[in-house]
């Protein structure tokens, strides 16, 4: 398999250097996948602009509500990791303590 692999490998950088191959390439883009995606998106746009004007409110609403909570929980997790460092502080310093006083 990764004999096949390589050789796919292999035959996949040579077709993508030769110049005709790219400017194939380029010219299948500009004129057949470019403009259709264009097409596309100008159709779309403008219900995705509506839908986002009839969400954007409650995105607003359910983040004033949420904003303290996530406040309380951050100042919550600080705390709990300061504790966390200190009792890892103390470990640390008892540990350097008794092997001091070993050697």
């Amino acid at each position: 398999m990764p004999l096949l692999k390589n050789l796919i490998g292999t035959a996949v950088r040579k077709v993508a250097s030769d110049p005709r191959v790219r400017q194939a390439a380029k010219d299948v883009f500009e004129e057949k996948i470019k403009p259709t995606a264009q097409a596309t998106w100008e159709k779309a746009k403008p219900e995705i602009e509506e839908k986002w004007e009839q969400t954007k409110p409650k995105m607003e609403e359910a983040w004033a509500k949420t904003k303290p909570v996530v406040a309380e929980a951050t100042k919550k997790a600080a705390s709990e990791a300061g504790k966390l460092a200190n009792q890892v502080k103390r470990e640390v310093q008892e540990r350097s303590a008794k092997k001091a006083k070993h050697d």
